[in-house]
């Protein structure tokens, strides 16, 4: 688990503290690791893992704290959704493209940006995350981090910390049959830095720029990008 406070904008702001958190399952939290989490001030805990992850290693309840199930992988055939010519990447790059450009995966995106919107009290924190707490947070944290104005290399060194962070994950992969073979299969990998170019070079070629994408995908109106901002940056 970590936080994406004081991380610099390109333009001369950085990410407040105590705002945004990004975790993997949290369904091992310690009695004492729920009360340093309502401590810290969590309000908002995003779920994006599928029901069977959730069945087997659900959330714990912690008072005040709103819980929503935003599941980042439908039962579709992850293949675009797109008549365009592209050539997806090979291996995780290619499947964070799909994610991106799955009308699926954004509604899910999109509603964590709601709720990031209704996160506006000081010192109040949303929490997001799956299971491993890197490839479908991963791509939650690179949208966001893009958004609120973070150089692209920033973003790829922040994902390129769930090397550090989880290099003993491999003890607490979940291999139920009942879990997609792609969830199993992203969890248990290492993450790499093409894999945050790739997903912002399908944004480009479906959608021209990322403020398309966020107007057009994500449904975020150029009122609420101020508004995240000015939630969540600060003067450095």
């Amino acid at each position: 688990m970590r936080e994406l406070g004081d991380y610099h904008t390109v333009d001369g702001f950085k990410i407040r503290s105590h705002k945004i958190l990004r975790s993997g399952d949290l369904s091992g939290l310690t009695s004492k690791g729920q009360r340093d989490l309502l401590d810290y001030g969590l309000k908002y805990d995003v779920d994006f893992r599928s029901d069977s992850e959730i069945l087997h290693f659900a959330d714990p309840k912690m008072p005040g704290v709103i819980y929503e199930h935003v599941p980042v992988y439908g039962s579709e055939d992850y293949s675009l959704e797109t008549n365009q010519k592209f050539e997806p990447d090979s291996g995780i790059g290619g499947i964070y493209q799909n994610v991106v450009l799955s009308r699926f995966s954004q509604a899910s995106y999109r509603r964590m940006f709601e709720l990031m919107l209704e996160n506006s009290e000081p010192d109040r924190s949303l929490l997001f995350h799956c299971s491993a707490g890197q490839d479908r947070t991963g791509i939650g944290a690179a949208l966001i981090e893009k958004l609120l104005g973070l150089s692209d290399q920033t973003i790829t060194e922040d994902y390129l910390l769930s090397n550090i962070v989880y290099s003993d994950r491999s003890n607490q992969v979940i291999t139920d049959a009942d879990v997609a073979d792609y969830i199993n299969q992203m969890n248990s990998s290492n993450v790499y830095a093409n894999s945050i170019t790739a997903i912002f070079k399908a944004i480009d070629h479906f959608y021209g720029n990322f403020a398309n994408y966020l107007n057009e995908a994500l449904n975020l109106s150029e009122e609420n990008i101020l508004k995240l901002k000015k939630i969540y940056l600060t003067s450095l």
